[in-house]
């Protein structure tokens, strides 16, 4: 079981060490969206917009915070939809 969470814990390490180091350019779907006259005009509101945890000063701390959040997040959606559709092996109680 704790073999599982290896690759976990190395990827909210890295989110942590690497995320302030990302570049401020905008991504290729930024780009298109700007293309196309997009930008600015969110489809859609997240809780973390900017890639920034609300309520934090400090800009690399928020984007840390955030980071780590997005991976929790992204981890939980993936252990949800794994259980789901897990199938039963002999012995296993349903």
């Amino acid at each position: 079981m704790k073999k599982r969470f290896f690759p976990l814990l190395l990827g909210v390490i890295a989110a942590a060490l690497l995320v302030p180091f990302a570049s401020r350019l905008p991504d290729g779907l930024e780009k298109v969206a700007g293309a196309n006259a997009l930008r600015g005009k969110p489809v859609m509101h997240g809780f973390l917009n900017g890639y920034v945890f609300p309520g934090i000063r400090n800009h690399s701390v928020s984007v840390i915070l955030a980071a780590l959040a997005g991976a929790a997040l992204a981890f939980a959606a993936v252990a949800g939809l794994a259980l789901l559709i897990k199938k039963p092996r002999k012995g296993d109680k349903i």
